[in-house]
């Protein structure tokens, strides 16, 4: 049915929205982004990560046959946090800034998804979503692997993912359809105990099939906004609110396609994010996209996505 097709479609672009076109897509094939973005990418294509340096240089990290994305930086770009996935299990990896030295980390568990992988402010810890629980749940591990807690503990159906620590590391925000199975929304958490559980955003009917999704939250560096997709206007589009859930912007739209996973610049005037067209039956190409805050200056930076900036 219709309602069963929105659904599905709802909850493959949370889960696994940056792995729509990965077994799509080859090794070498394109460029990657070109344009100058400021600071340094590290971005997701072809199921391998690639890193772009401030020159303008593009290089790519790892080489096998096996799918790696969601590559986030450390604070201090020595390090990525990425999830490799070996015969339909994704466990956390850490390498080096160069794509060396890559290691499976002692808190990810075998059998388990464990996804979207982020530092902390100070680089001591990394967040993830894992369903080694049953349902997606948000946990917390040292760096090195070690010290895992469970942050939240949702019941069956509850699909609680894409953490991201607040640049105070204070807090913990993350999607979840915690309210009802097919309206996902964003919730803040203390990032010590998972407690405080606060709702951020409030859109949607709450009834299967119905639109009203908010996912992908991120911060800005400063910690006063946060960058986050939504359907509400119809369609996903990337808009940005303040850290309470007030004053709501859309910045970026694109008709008859999706976006996901945006992320600020270095100095918070930017956003990166990764674009795919919404066609059935059709292998969609995921392409990378940046865009001042206001919603100037949208610029397609080539194919690529799950981008981190930094």
């Amino acid at each position: 049915s219709e309602m069963a097709a929105s659904i599905v479609f709802r909850t493959a672009l949370v889960a696994l929205a940056g792995a729509v076109s990965a077994l799509a897509l080859s090794g070498e094939a394109s460029p990657g982004p070109t344009a100058d973005p400021g600071g340094k990418l590290v971005f997701a294509r072809g199921s391998e990560i690639y890193a772009r340096t401030s020159e303008g240089a593009v290089r790519r990290l790892t080489n096998n046959r096996v799918y790696d994305g969601f590559p986030a930086w450390s604070p201090d770009r020595g390090s990525i946090v990425f999830t490799r996935a070996v015969g339909g299990d994704s466990d956390i990896y850490v390498m080096n800034a160069d794509g060396t030295g890559a290691r499976r980390l002692a808190g990810s568990a075998r059998g388990a998804q464990d996804l979207y992988p982020r530092f902390s402010p100070d680089g001591g810890l990394i967040v993830f979503a894992s369903s080694r629980t049953g349902e997606n749940d948000i946990f917390v591990m040292r760096s090195d692997g070690t010290g895992l807690r469970r942050l939240t503990k949702g019941p069956r159906w509850v699909d609680d993912t894409q953490p991201s620590f607040s640049p105070s590391g204070r807090y913990i925000v993350f999607t979840s359809n915690r309210r009802a199975f097919s309206n996902y929304e964003i919730f803040r958490i203390r990032a010590t105990d998972g407690g405080g559980v606060t709702r951020l955003t409030f859109w949607g009917s709450g009834e299967d099939g119905a639109p009203g999704d908010d996912i992908s939250p991120s911060y800005s560096p400063d910690g006063k906004r946060i960058a986050f997709v939504s359907d509400r206007g119809g369609g996903y589009a990337v808009w940005t609110m303040n850290a309470r859930g007030g004053d709501l912007r859309e910045v970026a739209r694109h008709k008859g396609h999706n976006v996901v996973f945006p992320r600020f610049s270095p100095d918070g005037g930017s956003l990166v994010y990764t674009a795919f067209a919404d066609m059935p039956n059709v292998r969609s190409v995921e392409e990378l996209w940046r865009v001042k805050v206001d919603g100037t200056a949208r610029t397609k930076l080539g194919r690529g996505g799950s981008a981190d900036w930094r």
